[in-house]
């Protein structure tokens, strides 16, 4: 069960990027689809945000391009498990994940290579996970 960390972050994280959206001028050609449930080829999986673009994705069964996932108590390696089931489930509809990973104090977040959004159309190798400071 996600607490008030968790939500803050998600929150703070959508709005950001729904900002973004908006700016694009696309705010009305995205649908934020949070606690929708996609079935993958052997388990289903809810992510924290989720967009679809809702004029070439308009069915219920559509798949969405941008995931977020959010992890407080979660590690990074669980958050990485989770980009490569969006990846990789998705059959390549999934274009972009970005893994939120929150730390209790700053002193404590590892120095981690970032990867540029979208370079990923499989599985995110097994690496050090991203970590970037917003």
């Amino acid at each position: 069960m996600a607490g008030p960390k968790h939500e803050e972050a998600k929150g703070l994280l959508g709005s950001m990027i729904y900002f973004q959206i908006g700016l694009m001028g696309l705010m009305f050609h995205c649908i934020r689809m949070d606690e929708t449930r996609y079935q993958g080829f052997i388990n289903g999986k809810e992510a924290d945000l989720v967009w679809r673009p809702n004029e070439t994705r308009p069915d219920d069964d559509d798949w969405p391009t941008l995931v977020v996932e959010v992890g407080v108590t979660q590690s990074e390696n669980s958050l990485i498990n989770a980009a490569n089931w969006w990846l990789s489930n998705s059959g390549g509809e999934v274009k972009n994940v970005l893994l939120d990973k929150v730390y209790k104090a700053e002193s404590s977040v590892p120095k981690r290579p970032v990867r540029p959004v979208g370079t990923y159309r499989t599985p995110v190798p097994s690496v050090p996970g991203v970590c970037l400071k917003l």
